[in-house]
Protein backbone atom coordinates (compact mmCIF):
# COMPACT_ATOMS: atom_id res chain seq x y z
CA UNK A 1 0.00 0.00 0.00
CA UNK A 2 1.44 3.45 -0.75
CA UNK A 3 1.03 6.78 1.20
CA UNK A 4 -0.17 9.66 -0.89
CA UNK A 5 2.18 12.73 -0.27
CA UNK A 6 0.52 15.97 -0.53
CA UNK A 7 3.59 18.11 0.38
CA UNK A 8 3.20 20.12 -2.98
CA UNK A 9 -0.04 21.03 -2.69
CA UNK A 10 -0.32 21.64 1.49
CA UNK A 11 0.82 25.51 1.02
CA UNK A 12 -0.93 25.93 -2.52
CA UNK A 13 -3.38 29.29 -2.20
CA UNK A 14 -5.29 30.41 -4.87
CA UNK A 15 -5.76 34.03 -6.51
CA UNK A 16 -8.96 34.92 -7.33
CA UNK A 17 -9.48 38.02 -9.09
CA UNK A 18 -13.19 37.83 -8.81
CA UNK A 19 -13.69 35.94 -5.49
CA UNK A 20 -11.57 39.28 -4.81
CA UNK A 21 -13.88 41.28 -6.09
CA UNK A 22 -17.01 40.12 -4.69
CA UNK A 23 -15.35 40.26 -0.91
CA UNK A 24 -14.61 44.15 -1.84
CA UNK A 25 -18.73 44.44 -2.29
CA UNK A 26 -19.79 41.86 -0.01
CA UNK A 27 -17.67 42.17 2.73
CA UNK A 28 -18.98 45.99 3.56
CA UNK A 29 -22.47 44.77 3.41
CA UNK A 30 -21.74 42.10 5.62
CA UNK A 31 -19.59 43.83 8.04
CA UNK A 32 -19.00 47.63 8.49
CA UNK A 33 -22.00 48.71 5.88
CA UNK A 34 -24.73 45.86 6.94
CA UNK A 35 -26.90 48.24 8.76
CA UNK A 36 -27.16 50.79 6.12
CA UNK A 37 -27.33 48.01 3.78
CA UNK A 38 -30.10 46.48 5.87
CA UNK A 39 -32.37 50.22 5.93
CA UNK A 40 -32.29 50.19 2.01
CA UNK A 41 -32.35 46.33 1.04
CA UNK A 42 -36.45 46.31 0.73
CA UNK A 43 -36.27 48.87 -1.56
CA UNK A 44 -33.11 47.43 -3.36
CA UNK A 45 -35.82 44.53 -3.78
CA UNK A 46 -38.30 46.64 -5.31
CA UNK A 47 -36.32 48.39 -7.82
CA UNK A 48 -34.50 45.69 -8.83
CA UNK A 49 -38.06 43.95 -10.20
CA UNK A 50 -39.05 47.05 -12.01
CA UNK A 51 -39.23 47.34 -15.81
CA UNK A 52 -36.90 49.94 -16.42
CA UNK A 53 -33.96 48.54 -14.08
CA UNK A 54 -34.15 45.20 -15.37
CA UNK A 55 -34.00 46.98 -19.11
CA UNK A 56 -30.23 48.52 -17.39
CA UNK A 57 -29.49 45.24 -16.53
CA UNK A 58 -30.06 43.70 -19.37
CA UNK A 59 -28.36 45.84 -21.71
CA UNK A 60 -25.15 45.90 -19.63
CA UNK A 61 -25.22 42.20 -19.47
CA UNK A 62 -25.88 41.78 -23.19
CA UNK A 63 -22.58 44.71 -23.45
CA UNK A 64 -20.38 42.57 -21.14
CA UNK A 65 -21.43 39.29 -22.46
CA UNK A 66 -20.14 40.99 -25.99
CA UNK A 67 -16.78 42.03 -24.25
CA UNK A 68 -15.70 39.02 -22.79
CA UNK A 69 -16.65 36.40 -25.88
CA UNK A 70 -13.12 37.01 -26.96
CA UNK A 71 -11.14 33.77 -27.04
CA UNK A 72 -7.90 34.12 -25.44
CA UNK A 73 -4.44 31.44 -24.90
CA UNK A 74 -4.45 32.05 -21.51
CA UNK A 75 -5.54 33.52 -18.46
CA UNK A 76 -2.75 36.30 -18.85
CA UNK A 77 -3.49 37.64 -22.77
CA UNK A 78 -7.25 37.69 -21.05
CA UNK A 79 -5.98 39.97 -17.78
CA UNK A 80 -3.97 42.04 -19.79
CA UNK A 81 -6.49 42.90 -23.01
CA UNK A 82 -6.64 46.90 -22.42
CA UNK A 83 -9.53 46.59 -24.76
CA UNK A 84 -12.00 44.37 -23.23
CA UNK A 85 -11.07 46.07 -19.98
CA UNK A 86 -12.23 49.74 -21.29
CA UNK A 87 -15.74 47.81 -22.74
CA UNK A 88 -16.34 46.80 -19.38
CA UNK A 89 -15.66 49.97 -17.90
CA UNK A 90 -17.84 52.00 -20.50
CA UNK A 91 -20.62 49.33 -19.89
CA UNK A 92 -20.17 49.73 -16.21
CA UNK A 93 -20.71 53.46 -16.52
CA UNK A 94 -23.83 53.21 -19.14
CA UNK A 95 -25.12 50.76 -16.45
CA UNK A 96 -24.72 53.22 -13.10
CA UNK A 97 -25.86 56.11 -15.67
CA UNK A 98 -28.80 53.91 -16.27
CA UNK A 99 -29.83 52.73 -12.80
CA UNK A 100 -28.69 55.89 -10.56
CA UNK A 101 -32.05 57.72 -11.52
CA UNK A 102 -34.25 54.74 -10.77
CA UNK A 103 -32.41 54.59 -6.96
CA UNK A 104 -32.17 57.67 -6.44
CA UNK A 105 -35.79 58.27 -7.14
CA UNK A 106 -37.17 54.99 -5.09
CA UNK A 107 -34.93 55.16 -2.67
CA UNK A 108 -33.04 58.03 -1.87
CA UNK A 109 -29.53 59.88 -2.36
CA UNK A 110 -28.04 57.61 0.92
CA UNK A 111 -29.30 54.50 -0.65
CA UNK A 112 -27.67 55.45 -4.28
CA UNK A 113 -24.36 56.40 -1.95
CA UNK A 114 -24.24 53.22 -0.95
CA UNK A 115 -24.56 51.32 -4.34
CA UNK A 116 -21.63 54.33 -6.03
CA UNK A 117 -19.74 52.71 -2.68
CA UNK A 118 -20.50 48.68 -3.32
CA UNK A 119 -19.53 49.03 -7.17
CA UNK A 120 -16.48 51.61 -6.79
CA UNK A 121 -15.02 48.85 -4.21
CA UNK A 122 -15.93 45.84 -6.41
CA UNK A 123 -14.05 47.38 -9.49
CA UNK A 124 -11.17 48.75 -8.11
CA UNK A 125 -10.03 45.19 -7.80
CA UNK A 126 -11.68 44.15 -11.32
CA UNK A 127 -11.01 46.81 -13.31
CA UNK A 128 -8.56 48.90 -11.64
CA UNK A 129 -7.87 50.96 -14.11
CA UNK A 130 -11.50 51.84 -14.97
CA UNK A 131 -12.43 55.81 -13.94
CA UNK A 132 -16.19 55.70 -13.05
CA UNK A 133 -17.02 59.14 -14.71
CA UNK A 134 -20.54 58.36 -14.35
CA UNK A 135 -19.92 58.50 -10.40
CA UNK A 136 -16.56 61.26 -10.76
CA UNK A 137 -18.77 63.95 -12.73
CA UNK A 138 -21.23 64.17 -9.58
CA UNK A 139 -18.35 64.05 -7.28
CA UNK A 140 -18.45 60.49 -5.92
CA UNK A 141 -15.09 59.45 -6.23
Amino acid sequence: MQILRLECTSTLECESLSVRAVEASYGYMCGIGNQQFKEHADCFSRVENRADYIHCRSVAGQEMDKATNKKYKNNEEKFNDKNQQSQLCFTMNNYLDCCRPLVERSCGSKAWELVAKITRDSLRVSLPDCVLTSLEKNGEI
